[in-house]
């Protein structure tokens, strides 16, 4: 509110806009440059890996981590050798023997649903790898259930802290999902695509001049997005962007 300012002050525009400047410079809480934390980078153990050759997907899973298992030879000769051994000692083999195999078939089996729900991302995200976030699609739980077959549930928990290293990248796989709306050409388009658009169109403004929701949400919309301005406001608040009231330079 510059005229307010002046009038209050009796200074001019300009002073007050170097005034402002100087307080968005300055730290709101001073003391904290007293405390000396020390900061360690999180490493991140891929979960597979991602690659193409002769332009085909080929996904690998990283079994480092996971130990061989292997069920002991000498409780399962016990078994099928059952001389020596009363009923109720047989049962309990035989009882703990059908745990263990049926443990090994359970790790198994999460294998093998990493694998395809992890190929069926890559494939339908294929375009990412050319095109960066631009050849992102929308891409839901439902969306993956659907073709792999499993219950949303089971996909959610599939990809939970997993992370695969792509060509582009180390990427936790919840990254490739996303909404999306409906260009008026019929293509579905992105959040993380409409947010970049955003972001970008911001980095351009001319800083005398910010673009406000709603006209970032005309410049959307003049590119087949239709986008509520509510909506453009959402967007930029996760980009951690400030209003165009704020954004403004008066010098």
């Amino acid at each position: 509110r510059m005229k307010e300012i002046s009038a209050a002050t009796g200074a001019s525009f300009e002073q007050i806009a170097i005034a402002v400047e100087t307080i968005r410079s300055l730290n709101p809480r001073p003391s904290s440059g007293f405390l000396h934390e020390v900061s360690t980078a999180e490493i991140i153990t891929p979960d597979l890996f991602v690659s193409f050759e002769d332009d085909q997907l080929v996904i690998t899973l990283n079994d480092s981590y996971i130990p061989n298992l292997s069920v002991n030879r000498y409780y399962q000769e016990k078994i099928q050798n059952a001389a020596g051994l009363d009923k109720q000692e047989l049962t309990y083999l035989r009882k703990k023997l059908n745990q263990a195999l049926w443990f090994r078939q359970c790790i198994e089996k999460r294998r093998e649903t990493i694998f395809s729900v992890a190929k069926c991302i890559f494939e339908i995200q294929r375009e990412f790898f050319v095109k960066g976030i631009k050849g992102l699609k929308p891409l839901t739980l439902a969306d993956i259930a659907l073709r792999v077959d499993r219950h949303e549930a089971t996909v959610s928990r599939v990809i939970n802290g997993k992370y695969a290293e792509t060509p582009s990248g180390v990427f936790e796989l919840k990254y490739f999902f996303t909404g999306g709306l409906r260009s008026d050409d019929g293509e579905m388009i992105s959040t993380l695509r409409i947010k970049e658009i955003i972001a970008q169109a911001i980095s351009e403004e001319n800083p005398k001049k910010p673009l406000s929701d709603q006209v970032l949400s005309d410049l959307l919309k003049a590119r087949g997005i239709d986008v509520a301005r509510r909506t453009v406001t959402k967007y930029r608040e996760m980009l951690g962007i400030q209003s165009s009231s704020k954004r403004k330079k008066y010098v």
